[in-house]
C-alpha cells in the first residue's frame, strides 16, 4: 500500500503486534488466483527472536488450497478507526477518518498438526483470558469432551505461517493537522460517547510534546 511519509512509523512490528492484541480478524489474499478470506491470527515469537503471523482456516475454503500453491501472501491487519468532523477542528478542513492498518506481504507455508493444535489454543487462552476479564465470568477451558469434539474439527482445519520480514504500518491520525486542532480533536473525542479509546491513544503518543511521529510506541494494555 501507499503510505504518505506523513504517517509512516519505524516500528512496525511493534505497532502490529499491538493491533493483532486488539483484534485477531485479518484479511488474507492471495494474490493467483485473487482470493480473500477474513481469518484470526496471531503473531507470535519463535526463541530465535523472529516474529511469524499465524493463522488457520476450513480445508474446504477454496483460498486454502490458493495459499498451498503458492509461496507469497498478502495479510492486512486492521487496527482501530473513528470517524472525524470538521467540527472538531478550529481551523477550516473536511471530513475524513483516522485510523491504523498494516500490510504485510510474504513467504508462507503450512503448518503441521502439532503447530496447528498448539496456535488454535493459544489463541482460544488469548481470547477467553481477555473476554473473562471484561465479563467478570470464568474463562473458558477445554475439558475432556470439549477436546473430543477438538479433536475431531482438527483435520477439518489447515494453518499457515507468514513471515514478517516485509510489514508496512499506516497510522492515519491527523498529523496533516495543526498542533492545535489535534490536541482540541482528542480533548473532545475522549468525552464523547461510543468513540475508539484506541484512536485517541495514539492520536496524544503522535503529539509532538509527548513523541515524534516516528519514535511513538503503542500504548500497552490488559487483554
Amino acid at each position: 500500500m501507499w503510505i504518505n511519509k506523513q504517517y509512516e512509523v519505524e516500528n512496525a512490528l511493534t505497532w502490529l503486534e499491538s493491533f493483532v492484541a486488539d483484534n485477531n480478524l485479518s484479511t488474507i489474499i492471495t494474490h493467483d488466483p485473487v482470493r480473500v478470506a477474513h481469518m484470526p491470527v496471531e503473531i507470535v515469537r519463535r526463541e530465535s527472536g523472529e516474529a511469524k503471523l499465524l493463522f488457520h482456516m476450513p480445508t474446504v475454503d477454496p483460498i486454502a488450497k490458493a495459499i498451498s500453491e503458492s509461496d507469497l501472501l498478502t495479510v492486512v491487519v486492521h487496527g482501530p478507526q473513528q470517524y472525524i468532523s470538521p467540527s472538531l477542528y478550529g481551523d477550516a478542513g473536511l471530513p475524513t477518518f483516522n485510523y491504523g492498518i498494516g500490510e504485510v506481504t510474504d513467504k508462507c507455508r503450512q503448518l503441521d498438526e502439532t503447530e496447528l493444535a498448539d496456535h488454535l489454543h493459544r489463541l482460544i487462552t488469548q481470547r477467553e483470558e481477555w473476554f473473562a476479564g471484561q465479563t467478570e465470568r470464568t474463562a473458558w477451558v477445554i475439558d475432556p469432551v470439549n477436546q473430543e469434539r477438538f479433536d475431531r474439527l482438527l483435520p477439518m482445519l489447515v494453518g499457515f505461517e507468514v513471515d514478517l520480514e516485509n510489514v508496512q504500518l499506516k497510522l492515519k491520525m491527523g498529523q496533516n493537522r495543526t498542533i492545535e486542532d489535534r490536541k482540541q480533536t482528542v480533548e473532545i473525542l475522549r468525552t464523547t460517547p461510543g468513540v475508539d479509546w484506541r484512536v485517541t491513544d495514539i492520536m496524544a503518543a503522535l503529539l509532538p510534546q509527548s513523541a515524534t511521529p516516528m519514535q511513538a510506541k503503542p500504548a500497552k494494555r490488559d487483554q
